[in-house]
């Protein structure tokens, strides 16, 4: 049965809790806000399933031999690249994937700016825009992994966008490849928790009597090289606070709010 003893082995990655065949596993928050995968021991059959997908207990693979080619890539586009963190290769990529057919699965904002792993194909691209940019909190990946594993086998091709963790995870749970599967690792500094994001977002809508229309955690205001935090409020102010001065910014860079995994 499992069991999270230390929190620095858990990267809440979900594929634990998609991989029991009794569906008695589910992501629970911790007092910090870090979802965490609790049993119900009542329908546990203890097959071990749960414990042997978890990519955090898998032991790492000698690399030897030939490595990857590596290339640095920045899209042509000055538009997306602008509204983009880094090269923003990310909307070509997905662009491509459409014309395939294919399905596209990243993290993006709901409504209330909840962090999510949402899928857009052909018929919805011209939502990818959301799941432009940086978001640094720990993305809600709800039952992506079983849903990404039902286009697969349909033969759809599809490219899955997340933290490593995220993607060692979802591979973890898959069992094996698929050439139809391409995964995005999102080079990370660590993920703070929803429940600090969702405290920010009180705080500023309090601070600034307004609800919040629009985000960005990385905004290009003072250069491409600085984390800059924008707010837009439905009032009409908008708030621009750098790295150094921006309450969540400065928690994240600072290390102070990642998971103890991270």
């Amino acid at each position: 049965m499992l069991e999270v003893k230390d929190k620095i082995l858990c990267c809440g990655c979900t594929a634990c809790v998609n991989v029991c065949p009794e569906r008695c596993l589910s992501m629970q928050a911790d007092d910090e806000g870090f979802l965490y995968p609790v049993v119900d021991s009542n329908g546990c059959i203890n097959c071990g399933a749960c414990e042997q997908v978890c990519p955090l207990s898998k032991k790492e693979e000698n690399i030897t031999g030939n490595y990857p080619r590596a290339v640095v890539l920045r899209t042509k586009d000055t538009e997306t690249l602008f509204h983009s963190t880094s090269g923003g290769f990310f909307t070509p990529l997905a662009n491509w994937i459409f014309e395939h057919n294919g399905v596209v699965v990243g993290a993006g904002f709901t409504d209330d700016f909840e962090v999510v792993h949402t899928f857009i194909d052909k018929d919805s691209r011209e939502r990818v825009q959301a799941l432009r940019g940086s978001k640094y909190v720990q993305s809600n990946l709800i039952d992506c992994f079983p849903t990404v594993k039902q286009y697969l086998e349909q033969g759809k091709l599809t490219c899955f966008s997340g933290t490593p963790c995220q993607v060692s995870g979802l591979k973890s749970f898959l069992k094996k490849e698929y050439n139809n599967l391409i995964t995005v690792d999102v080079v990370c500094h660590g993920t703070p928790s929803p429940k600090l994001w969702n405290r920010y977002l009180e705080y500023m809508k309090n601070k600034y009597k307004s609800a919040i229309k629009e985000l960005n955690f990385r905004k290009k205001t003072y250069g491409y090289h600085c984390g800059t935090m924008e707010v837009v409020f439905e009032a009409g102010r908008i708030y621009h606070g750098s790295a150094r001065t921006d309450l969540m910014l400065k928690s994240f860079f600072s290390e102070l709010a990642s998971r103890p995994s991270c």
